[in-house]
């Protein structure tokens, strides 16, 4: 069965239900849509779910817009609908002060997503360098998890002058006046995710995640170690070879220091000091023309310069504000470095654009489909056969983009 028609088949349920609920048997138009409301929120909740399954399996952060704006918006649209639903319309404590409201329509619906909300909240400020809205279009995930956090603070004001006044909504009126023990508690987060994301510093990749550096760390190493091996035997073969050629050198001086002393010595002229040191200044001012000329050669033309950098910029981080730890490889959360990193090669993500170790991007990928960056699922014929880019461009484009930006 096709995903997209599981995921309607609660909907279709909630309608069906709806027409013979607010329709047939209690004729209304808000207990109608509330009915078809839930079969919404059961097929997000599926959707939410199968989403969390997914990530966890690829051990893949929870920053995008789907965790950080979808589900704070399920939570909030269900809260405020608690306040006009006919279909479950008792509330809990009843005999307690109005402000206590808590009705089985929030509490079931509401509370679940307005939780999980505020803790995707929590983790943009403090643990995500980014959130991506659409795709590879990405936002700082402090300032956004800031902004959104005011943005439902004020709505949630402006929804209290709505419930206290009573004011009709859609052709719909509030059923309680008073915000309740939920809404006071949701703000009172809200104000201090808000105070916690000013006052808190900005994070850095190597400060994210710990547990998860070392392990990554670890694999690197037994790559590596792994890929030492080969060399380590071809290297151990080296000296004989380089002895034997050490011994073949001394058998050729002898032999043509016996031919020249075979000579006659009348053949040989003495040579005056004068001619001596001309040829000795001659070899010593041979070199130099060469440097000029190589120094010339490596003088780049205007299209040739613009070639270059439009190369490094198709080699830019896809992030709105570029800083130095975008260049980190997500593996190791080091930077490629040249001649250090001399003979790797580096793999840019197709969606994301962020680097990695060609090595550590082969070995990630035996174990999973996504990106460990964005999460964005790379294609198959990327995975056998992806572009690599060789150390020395990479950290050029660096210094380049150092060099623009200032950081």
């Amino acid at each position: 069965m096709n995903i997209k028609k599981f995921y309607f088949i609660p909907v279709l349920v909630g309608l069906i239900i709806g027409i013979i609920h607010g329709i047939f048997l209690e004729p209304s138009l808000n207990i109608f849509l509330s009915w078809i409301s839930l079969g919404f929120w059961l097929s997000f909740s599926i959707k939410v779910i199968a989403k969390i399954r997914n990530y966890k399996r690829y051990s893949s952060p929870h920053n995008t817009s789907f965790f950080i704006l979808g589900i704070n918006t399920i939570g909030i649209f269900y809260f405020y609908s608690g306040y006009f639903t006919e279909l479950m319309d008792w509330e809990f404590f009843r005999e307690l002060q109005s402000y206590t409201l808590i009705n089985p329509w929030i509490l079931m619906f509401a509370v679940p997503y307005l939780m999980y909300g505020l803790y995707s909240l929590y983790k943009a400020i403090k643990k995500y360098q980014v959130i991506y809205i659409y795709k590879s279009k990405s936002v700082r995930a402090r300032g956004f998890a800031i902004f959104y956090a005011v943005a439902m603070f004020i709505n949630n004001i402006i929804f209290l002058f709505i419930i206290v006044l009573k004011i009709e909504v859609l052709f719909f009126t509030p059923i309680y006046s008073a915000p309740g023990l939920v809404y006071i508690l949701h703000n009172l987060f809200l104000v201090i995710l808000i105070i916690y994301g000013l006052a808190q510093k900005r994070t850095r990749i190597r400060d994210l995640s710990p547990e998860l550096i070392e392990q990554r760390r670890a694999r690197v190493e037994s790559i590596q170690s792994a890929q030492i091996e080969p060399t380590s035997t071809s290297s151990s073969r080296s000296p004989s070879s380089r002895n034997t050629q050490r011994r073949a050198r001394p058998t050729t001086a002898r032999t043509t220091t016996s031919r020249s002393a075979r000579k006659p010595a009348s053949r040989t002229r003495p040579s005056s000091p004068s001619t001596k040191s001309s040829s000795a200044s001659q070899k010593t001012t041979k070199p130099k023309p060469k440097s000029t000329t190589t120094a010339k050669r490596r003088k780049l033309t205007p299209q040739q310069q613009k070639q270059l950098i439009a190369k490094y910029k198709r080699l830019k981080p896809k992030t709105t504000m570029l800083t130095l730890d975008d260049f980190k490889c997500i593996f190791c959360f080091s930077l490629p470095k040249y001649p250090e990193d001399k003979g790797r090669r580096i793999v840019l993500c197709p969606k994301c654009n962020y680097p990695a170790h060609a090595n550590e991007f082969k070995e990630w990928m035996r174990g999973s489909d996504l990106c460990s960056r964005c999460s964005a699922q790379l294609p198959s014929s990327y995975k056998r056969n992806p572009k690599t880019i060789s150390v020395k461009l990479y950290s050029d484009a660096i210094k380049f983009f150092r060099k623009k930006g200032g950081f």
